[in-house]
């Protein structure tokens, strides 16, 4: 079998090629970002051939994939925003199928079939396609592949943009990384005003924790940036310790969650949704629990 593999990072990269391992594809092809460093890197991970782009522009890797795909049996990628678009895109172009959020895959009769979360995170859907098929694996589900001897063949492209780059900036983005966090602090409704997410920020530099929030927050209210928001359209968290604040618990929310070692979930209403999900409920005021809770943190450090 053979993989085309592309993906917003270099991190959810190697982590799809895991994946390609585990189900048996034998030879990987790939587009990457940057120059041909970046295609040593690939190499070094069993990636045999890299098609070399200079920038990620979405309608530029469209182009591509539908220019070199011919042989493949699998157009890969990480199903996150970028690569849910790109895949849905090319594959409609090329004409053929698309599964994504794919969490694992297991032989059965000579096929491989795919399980996916579905129904925002209430079941898992067990697919399968004849190839050609695109894949999207959902980020952090596997390790990413280890570095070893490898050199890959490298072919830079060329391609025209649609669009005309004025200018470059690089987004600032405020605190930890939330999908490499080990610690989440989740902000919700139960927040009154934005100024008083400072109890859940002042919670956080005590924990060494990153700050996030369901979707009104971020996309209603833009109490916080798009890169805070979490579930199943924002960023999918895997953190040591996840603390729902105020949340109630929707099935958007809650499917960006379920990675987590442990849950705990604080709320006023005893019946939110958010509880069924959460190893610890907390049924408490968020402005009598958070200040409480960072007094004792205070206390048991002796400051």
């Amino acid at each position: 079998m053979r993989a085309l593999l592309f993906a917003s990072s270099d991190e959810l990269a190697f982590e799809v090629i895991t994946f390609l391992r585990n189900i048996g594809v034998e030879e990987i092809h790939s587009i990457a970002f940057g120059d041909k460093s970046k295609a040593a890197e690939y190499g070094k991970r069993g990636v045999k051939k890299v098609f070399l782009l200079r920038d990620m522009d979405e309608d530029a890797v469209v182009d591509v994939i539908s220019s070199i795909f011919k042989g493949y049996d699998y157009l890969a990628t990480a199903s996150d925003k970028f690569g849910r678009t790109v895949a849905a895109r090319a594959s409609q172009r090329i004409g053929f199928g698309a599964i994504m959020d794919v969490i694992s895959a297991e032989r059965r009769d000579g096929k491989v079939l795919f399980s996916r979360v579905t129904l925002g995170g209430k079941a898992i859907a067990l697919e399968y396609s004849d190839p050609p098929v695109a894949i999207g694996v959902k980020p952090r589900k596997f390790e990413q592949a280890k570095p070893s001897e490898g050199e890959a063949e490298v072919e830079e492209l060329s391609v025209s943009r649609k669009t005309k780059v004025l200018e470059r900036r690089e987004k600032k983005i405020s605190g930890a990384a939330l999908d490499k966090a080990r610690i989440v602090i989740g902000c919700g409704m139960g927040f009154k005003s934005k100024e008083d997410l400072k109890l859940a920020y002042d919670l956080a530099e005590l924990m060494g924790a990153a700050v996030g929030s369901s979707r009104p927050l971020a996309a209603d209210l833009k109490w916080m940036p798009e890169e805070r928001w979490i579930g199943m359209s924002g960023v999918s968290i895997k953190p040591d310790l996840y603390i729902a604040v105020g949340i109630s618990g929707q099935q958007q929310h809650v499917a960006g969650i379920t990675d987590s070692k442990v849950i705990v979930a604080v709320n006023t209403d005893p019946n939110a949704p958010i509880f069924k999900s959460a190893d610890y409920c907390i049924n408490q005021d968020l402005y009598e629990f958070l200040p409480a809770l960072a007094a004792a943190i205070r206390r048991r450090r002796g400051g």
